[in-house]
């Protein structure tokens, strides 16, 4: 069997591979977003970096990347008014909790508002909330205490709003 020979292969990659990279390498659009191109009259179009790279015969266009900004569209529906009136109730008991003992301490959002969440203070670090949880209905927050070994004072406090 004869080898084939085929001389032109080489110089054929080559120049392809020299054009692809030529191409990668272009700065279209350019670095204003123009695009450029060259345009025979035989309908013909070349997309290139700048309008001096059209010959004698090719007339040079230009154009934006970006088009014109459009007509405005319809204004969309109003969403839900969401919330309002918001405000945080607290309510301390001076002395309720005893060393030892437990006590629930409750503070109750204004009518129509509902309680987004709550939370609570204990006289000493050791004491605990073993229940800080909103009240059934939403409208207020309800803490159970323990005391670990403090005493005194003890707060509740609820986040409230009118929620549409």
């Amino acid at each position: 069997m004869e080898k084939v020979q085929r001389p032109w292969v080489a110089p054929v990659v080559v120049a392809t591979m020299a054009a692809a990279i030529g191409i990668a390498q272009a700065a279209i659009p350019d670095s204003n977003g123009v695009i450029h191109a060259c345009y025979k009259g035989n309908g013909a179009i070349r997309v290139v970096n700048s309008a001096a790279d059209c010959t004698a015969n090719e007339t040079a266009l230009t154009w934006n990347q970006t088009g014109l900004q459009g007509v405005p569209g319809p204004a969309g529906a109003t969403g839900p008014s969401g919330l309002s009136g918001y405000e945080v109730i607290n309510n301390t008991q001076n002395g309720a909790l005893q060393v030892g003992g437990n006590v629930d301490l409750v503070a109750t959002c204004p009518t129509g508002k509902k309680v987004l969440g709550g939370g609570y203070v204990v006289p000493s670090v050791s004491d605990t909330a073993p229940l800080s949880r909103p009240e059934p209905g939403n409208t207020a927050w309800r803490v159970s205490f323990h005391s670990n070994g403090g005493s005194g004072a003890v707060s509740v406090y609820a986040i409230c709003a009118s929620v549409n």
